[in-house]
């Protein structure tokens, strides 16, 4: 055998092995392993990661969900869940409330709830939706998903699908690219396109789990395998405001706002949507700075109105006491507490299941 023929034979043994292991890793691993473990303790289909790494979230989708019934995908950060998920925040609540005004219809919520989401994220996560057929696509907004500078291109680990063959047929390869940016470009691309990468942690977990790996060591190695851990949330400096207009105006352009801009079209092009604002406690304080929200919100009606894509203002719904402390005591804007939840559910399966009978689904 001549060194050419030598040199081919060991890149097509190769590609046989990798084609084999992403076999196995999606038809055996991912409907076993990854189900047992991320899926089957809880209710509904979420991330719980805290946002970090979304492998095992995306690549449960297709086992999980079907179209026996209306499917809502709920897109937000910690305004409407986004920690580690429990029946307690709003999707779960949302699914209940759903049941009891669509009777006799199986109704699934996949939560899409992460701490941090800015437009980008939601964005990414809105073109995955769609991926699936999806009823409706529900997205809870507020000023703090357009800030000017993140610290971070995303506030989650959604890069990791950024590039994934559903999102650039919903949001376009250009967008894409752009949300990537070039230094991040060959990671994404690996991550988007091979499953197997996407689930490094789940397979890791796996590996320590069957070795019986000392859990410190497990530990350190699943640590150097997480994605980069999610932005800080933003400290109230003394005298100032959470979300000021300096740093979350949509009167600037920000890539941020492009991404927004880019979801309300997909949306209009789509046409089953449903933005909303969250509800806003009245007793804030040093929340949004004052006229932030009312710019965003206007912005937002420009923006879906031209679109045809309906936007629910909320902000005026709730009390006091459906609200949490934020992280200097003083009482939280946007974070209720399980109450809150309880009382908004209702309001919000009111809107979803109007929406659904317009798109008569």
């Amino acid at each position: 055998m001549g060194r050419a023929a030598r040199f081919y034979r060991v890149w097509i043994e190769l590609a046989l092995c990798l084609a084999v292991f992403t076999g196995v890793v999606r038809w055996w691993f991912v409907p076993g392993w990854v189900a047992r473990h991320y899926a089957d303790p809880f209710p509904l289909l979420g991330d719980h990661s805290g946002g970090r790494t979304l492998g095992p979230f995306f690549d449960l989708l297709p086992w999980r969900v079907s179209h026996e019934g209306p499917l809502v995908f709920l897109i937000g950060d910690s305004s409407i869940g986004g920690s580690y998920p429990t029946r307690a925040f709003l999707a779960y609540k949302l699914q209940a409330e759903l049941e009891h005004v669509l009777p006799g219809r199986h109704v699934q919520v996949v939560d899409c709830s992460m701490v941090g989401v800015y437009a980008q994220d939601a964005l990414v996560l809105a073109g995955k939706a769609f991926g699936f057929d999806p009823d409706l696509v529900v997205y809870a907004v507020s000023p703090r998903i357009l800030p000017l500078a993140p610290s971070t291109r995303f506030a989650t680990g959604v890069s990791d699908l950024a590039l994934d063959p559903d999102v650039v047929s919903h949001i376009g390869l250009g967008t894409a690219l752009r949300l990537v940016g070039f230094e991040d470009l060959g990671r994404t691309l690996v991550y988007s396109w091979w499953g197997p990468a996407r689930l490094r942690v789940p397979l890791a977990q796996a590996l320590i789990e069957t070795l019986k790996v000392p859990s410190p060591r497990a530990s350190a190695v699943l640590q150097r395998l997480v994605a980069a851990p999610t932005p800080h949330p933003p400290t109230p400096r003394p005298g100032t405001w959470l979300w000021p207009r300096d740093e979350y105006s949509v009167d600037v352009p920000s890539r941020s706002r492009d991404a927004f801009d880019a979801l309300v079209d997909l949306c209009g092009r789509e046409g089953r949507c449903l933005l909303y604002h969250v509800p806003v406690n009245p007793a804030a304080v040093g929340g949004f700075e004052p006229g932030l929200d009312d710019e965003f919100v206007e912005y937002v009606r420009r923006r879906t109105t031209a679109a045809r894509v309906p936007f629910d203002d909320q902000r005026q719904f709730g009390k006091a006491e459906h609200y949490k402390l934020n992280l200097a005591l003083r009482p939280d804007a946007i974070h209720p507490v399980e109450a809150g939840y309880d009382a908004f559910a209702p309001v919000l399966a009111g809107i979803v299941a109007r929406r659904l009978d317009e798109l008569r689904r």
